[in-house]
């Protein structure tokens, strides 16, 4: 079985949680009852925030279920939390990107994130972190539409920021602007500026490319035809050597052995005349 636990007076339980303590301060020290009673409560500015109460059912007569405390752990009431509102007159905070933080106070003394509901117009705020004091939560990356958590249109344009723990304890907090960065536009004229001046810087290149090629061009065939000349020259020098030598040895040599060979053949054939 499930049923929701019953609302009770809390600030009417703790008051009389002080009375009880000031009554038992105020009490004779000779008392050992009160003795033992005082040892047991804190000072008034101790007193605790939450009240214990036992837990029973009240089913017609029967006496065995009024007090359960045999069977089930006894009931803790702790104060409700308390969400602040964003600062400003306007309670419009700025959204930059981050993570939204929203403060308070006994955030987690009765809940957890799973307790904890945060949306951000029509759209949820995932819950990450609950602490005493503050809770966080990432928003959507876009800019959720101008409502409440129902759809209902906000009158400064801008989505409403409500927590709810459980079913029954709703907090509007605030409006929640998300903050733009605008993308720096270059001027007409900037950007066609520099694109004349790209498409100059590559006819320039192409155009030095072009020139350099033929320039190298030019001298491979300039060095080609040195050579050739140089083979050329080389080859009519070896030439003119080997004919000057010839022409050399035929002036020079040529007399001499044409006298020897006539004196052998005149030795060598008698004369029909002697």
């Amino acid at each position: 079985m499930e049923c929701p636990s019953p609302p009770v007076d809390f600030e009417a339980l703790i008051n009389a949680r002080r009375m009880q303590l000031a009554a038992l301060t105020a009490a004779p020290s000779s008392s050992p009852l009160s003795r033992r009673k005082r040892a047991g409560l804190r000072p008034h500015r101790d007193v605790p925030r939450s009240v214990t109460l036992r837990i029973g059912f009240l089913m017609d007569n029967v006496e065995s279920v009024r007090d359960l405390k045999k069977h089930f752990q006894q009931l803790q009431y702790v104060e409700d939390p308390s969400y602040s509102a964003f600062v400003g007159a306007s309670l419009i905070k700025l959204y930059k990107g981050d993570t939204l933080v929203i403060e308070g106070e006994n955030l987690n003394l009765a809940s957890d994130e799973t307790d904890v509901n945060v949306t951000i117009g029509t759209r949820s705020c995932n819950v990450t972190s609950l602490a005493a004091t503050q809770l966080v939560c990432t928003p959507p990356e876009v800019q959720p539409t101008g409502t409440d958590e129902i759809g209902i249109k906000t009158e400064s344009g801008l989505p409403l920021v409500v927590v709810r723990v459980g079913q029954n304890v709703r907090f509007p907090i605030g409006y929640l602007q998300y903050e733009v960065v605008k993308p720096y536009t270059f001027p007409p004229e900037a950007i066609g500026g520099i694109t004349a001046g790209g498409v100059l810087l590559v006819l320039v290149s192409i155009a030095i490319l072009l020139v350099y090629r033929r320039k190298s061009t030019q001298a491979e065939r300039e060095y080609k035809r040195i050579q050739i000349q140089m083979d050329t020259l080389e080859s009519n020098v070896r030439s003119e050597c080997k004919q000057g030598t010839l022409h050399l040895l035929l002036t020079f040599f040529f007399p001499f052995l044409l006298f020897d060979c006539k004196k052998k053949i005149t030795e060598t054939k008698p004369n029909k005349f002697l």
